[in-house]
């Protein structure tokens, strides 16, 4: 199992007027998307998180529990917090995008002059 804690960088920008919690969602959404986090990995904790980003703990909670009720992240208890090992469909579906097949070619409707 990876533990790439110390290689996640998450941003907020407080002038933004998206809320911090959704800015961490949006940022672990993109991370996992973009597989710089993978199934299995650990995600860094409520405390730790909050402290990083000088945010309070409820906050990161909120981020977390929203991210847990997409299937992003799984807590394990005492364990810690995790990258789900079954992603939900949308971020599978972009992660790997489909080749498009001949059927799926919008044909052209004669012009009718």
């Amino acid at each position: 199992m990876r533990n790439p804690q110390h290689a996640l960088k998450i941003d907020i920008d407080r002038r933004q007027t998206l809320p911090i919690y959704l800015q961490i969602c949006e940022r672990f959404k993109a991370a996992i998307r973009a597989k710089h986090l993978k199934p299995g990995d650990r995600v860094p904790a409520l405390r730790a998180l909050a402290t990083q980003l000088n945010t309070a703990r409820g906050t990161v909670e909120t981020a977390y529990d929203i991210l847990v009720d997409e299937g992003y992240l799984q807590m394990r208890g005492a364990a810690g917090t995790f990258v789900s090992s079954s992603l939900p469909a949308s971020v599978l579906n972009l992660a790997a995008p489909r080749v498009r097949e001949c059927a799926d070619v919008p044909r052209a409707e004669p012009a009718l002059t």
